[in-house]
């Protein structure tokens, strides 16, 4: 068992293996419960699903957010929180007392609160909180999340892995909160199952999204399942009421189909967790040097 976990979020992910949500929450659950005494246990509270679970928490857990509840403050917690292109700002206070300024070289609110687990794993490790400021400042992220492949003819093309709803709504947000750009989606469906599980959450996923071409389902090693494919999940998104929402079936026909679209200034983000990278360097490809 771990001697520190940390919980972001539990989201309707991988039923095919749980079954159920109530399963999913009481794997969760004991997942933390395994934590030993001497141990810890660091939850998101802005997370619904992971605060109705506090109740039933048996062993030492302290909590983060961005946001107090009702039924809850948080023990960490954001404030001040200024976004920039490429980072934040903000403040942390941990049960009142403040431990000062903070700033991320990556970008997306989602990103602050994940630093207030860094904060609090590293507090536990007696880390001085001095070093987690500057340990965090100096981040630069991972390959495949908000990755800059490169910008060319004032078009900026970055490649992310998020191929779930959650995550899909968190990247095209951080886009929009640090630059003031059309944001243009190009976006590769991960699996069937998924994608029919989580059909109705996609519909609204890109509702920030200026524009979105989506292609075929990645199948991941699945059998295709009848009525499931990229071409529905387009009609639930468009059904939704997103003005902009095209289909094409061909991944290798993208580049060619998205770039008489773009202009300059578009941020253009592949996002899924196969190969629709390829599709943005495609684009690259045949710009014109700026």
């Amino acid at each position: 068992a771990p001697t520190i976990a940390a919980v972001t979020n539990i989201d309707r992910e991988h039923l095919d293996h749980y079954g159920s949500m109530e399963r999913l929450n009481d794997s969760f659950l004991e997942f933390v419960n395994k934590v030993p005494f001497y141990g810890l246990a660091v939850l998101c509270s802005d997370d619904e699903r992971l605060r109705a679970l506090l109740p039933r928490v048996v062993k030492r857990y302290q909590t983060y957010g961005l946001n107090e509840h009702p039924d809850h403050v948080p023990d960490f917690r954001a404030t001040d929180i200024a976004l920039r292109q490429w980072g934040s700002e903000f403040r942390v206070f941990f049960r009142g007392r403040n431990l000062g300024p903070f700033r991320l070289s990556i970008p997306g609110i989602h990103n602050v609160s994940n630093s207030l687990v860094a904060i609090a794993i590293g507090l536990e490790l007696d880390i001085p909180v001095d070093l987690i400021r500057k340990g965090l400042a100096a981040f630069s992220g991972v390959e495949r999340r908000f990755h800059l492949r490169g910008e060319k003819a004032g078009i900026m093309v970055v490649d992310d892995y998020g191929h779930h709803p959650t995550e899909v709504r968190a990247t095209i947000a951080a886009a929009k909160q640090g630059w003031d750009r059309r944001v243009v989606v190009l976006f590769q469906p991960h699996r069937y199952s998924r994608s029919r599980d989580l059909m109705q959450e996609f519909s609204h996923a890109f509702d920030q999204a200026d524009a979105l071409f989506m292609t075929e389902i990645y199948a991941a090693g699945e059998q295709p399942i009848p009525g499931v494919s990229g071409a529905k999940l387009v009609e639930a998104v468009q059904a939704a009421g997103h003005p902009s929402a095209t289909f094409i079936e061909r991944k290798d026909a993208i580049a060619e189909q998205v770039l008489p679209t773009l202009k300059a200034g578009d941020l253009v983000i592949t996002l899924g967790a196969g190969d629709i990278w390829k599709a943005g360097l495609a684009i690259l490809d045949r710009l014109p040097a700026s």
